[in-house]
């Protein structure tokens, strides 16, 4: 669903076409930890006048982040000029383009959706080729993101940002409860499921001054979230060849497990109906909630207003590994493209260290670039005061690839169902990983 308006649209799309929109973005350090091949105009014989298309969903603040850099590209590249497609669907729009024969040149690529076009034999363009001609290697990025687009000893897609999932807490809350602030904890080695759950038992309570029920957490749910509670469980939900269903495994469901007794054993998070509407963005009935950097834009009011203190830390610790659930984002070219010289040129100032830049000041994401990650220049510049770089680092680190399955789009919406059932109570978690199971198989047989 786009949540801005088409008029916003336009006219950001013509703020960015006139260069008004954000030169002072870039103001700063910018040279410290730049890739070989920044900053160099692309002066080949191919580099004639050339429009990119770039297709890409998302809300208001992912619609800005592709307008300033749009105005950043046509800036450093006066010869291109890059189109911005806007889609509801992501995957399913960028298909339909492609069976139109209007595919775009560039495809805002994330690992959920990766596999459907990277398995497609001839859909993308290999880019290590590419990147060695110009001199960008992977070591930069994280390794999620190279395990999640490499395929069959080719690339095929250019990180550009990551989704630092962390747990944000609400400082007023723990003060009150009087409960040791959870990046505390994770100093001492002592954040964990267990630590989670003793403060999310001792921050859920009826506050005194309206009369309403606080919750120490909020539910995790879909299996892009709740994936992370079954790695560190020591399951995954599907075999590492993607063609059995592991979510009935007892690792698996002990994940799953572990999340339902925190609505239903423990009571430390809203229910599934959730009447009383609680959410740790809005309402401030929740102390803490496990997400990306995606939560910022819709906080910024409760920031504002004093109510909100926020904090942040990594992802706790699981009974067996520390593995985060991370979401590897990158741009691909698709072999189809006419003009792949000028799609490529927009690619790497999208993961250059002026695009990176951006991204970061969108509050949208987090930088594709371990280099960018540790330079404290551009984190000053772009963190919120109360954000910690060496938090986000830590669980970048952790990340594990998700293993995207044919058919995608109707596994996660069997597995919301069958968890749903679960957390509300009217399933046992077995019995709704082994119901998900049942429907889910014969869809891993099917080709992406």
């Amino acid at each position: 669903m786009i949540r801005y308006t088409r008029r916003w649209w336009m006219q950001a799309s013509a703020r960015a076409a006139t260069g008004g929109a954000a030169t002072a973005l870039l103001a700063g350090v910018l040279g410290a930890c730049s890739q070989p091949g920044e900053g160099q105009a692309d002066s080949r014989p191919e580099a004639a006048p050339a429009t990119v298309q770039f297709y890409f969903s998302g809300d208001q603040a992912t619609g800005q982040l592709y307008v300033d850099l749009k105005e950043a590209f046509e800036r450093k590249y006066p010869n291109y000029k890059l189109d911005l497609i806007h889609g509801e669907n992501e995957i399913e729009k960028a298909l339909a383009l492609m069976a139109a024969g209007t595919p775009p040149d560039v495809y805002w690529n994330r690992v959920r959706w990766s596999q459907t076009l990277i398995r497609r034999e001839g859909t993308l363009v290999d880019l290590l080729p590419l990147m060695k001609r110009d001199k960008i290697t992977q070591d930069d990025f994280w390794p999620s993101a190279v395990n999640a687009y490499s395929y069959k000893g080719a690339f095929y897609g250019l990180p550009t940002s990551a989704s630092s999932n962390a747990v944000y807490f609400n400082k007023n809350h723990f003060r009150q409860a009087g409960v040791p602030f959870p990046d505390e904890l994770e100093k001492q080695g002592k954040w964990n499921w267990d630590s989670l759950l003793d403060a999310a038992k001792k921050l859920t309570r009826v506050d005194s001054a309206t009369s309403e029920k606080r919750y120490g957490f909020n539910r995790p749910s879909g299996l892009v979230l709740s994936v992370q509670y079954m790695w560190q469980n020591g399951g995954k939900p599907f075999s590492d060849d993607r063609t059995q269903c592991l979510l009935n495994s007892k690792e698996s469901v002990g994940g799953v497990q572990f999340i339902t007794d925190l609505v239903l054993k423990h009571q430390v998070t809203p229910t599934v109906e959730n009447p009383d509407k609680a959410d740790f963005r809005t309402s401030l009935k929740v102390a803490m909630e496990q997400a990306g950097r995606y939560i910022l834009p819709s906080i910024v009011p409760a920031l504002q207003s004093g109510s909100l203190d926020a904090g942040m830390v990594v992802a706790p610790k699981g009974p067996k590994k520390d593995s985060t659930r991370g979401d590897d984002l990158a741009a691909s070219i698709l072999k189809s493209s006419k003009v792949q010289e000028a799609a490529w040129a927009y690619a790497k100032l999208w993961s250059s260290e002026e695009g990176q830049l951006i991204v970061l000041k969108s509050n949208r994401s987090y930088t594709a670039r371990r280099s960018v990650a540790r330079n404290q220049s551009i984190l000053k510049q772009v963190l919120h005061p109360w954000e910690n770089g060496e938090m986000y680092f830590t669980g970048l680190n952790r990340t594990e690839v998700f293993p995207v399955t044919p058919r995608f789009i109707d596994v996660t919406s069997i597995y919301a169902a069958e968890e749903k059932a679960a957390h509300a109570g009217q399933k046992t978690p077995q019995q709704a990983m082994d119901s998900a199971c049942q429907q889910i198989a014969p869809l891993l047989k099917e080709p992406f």
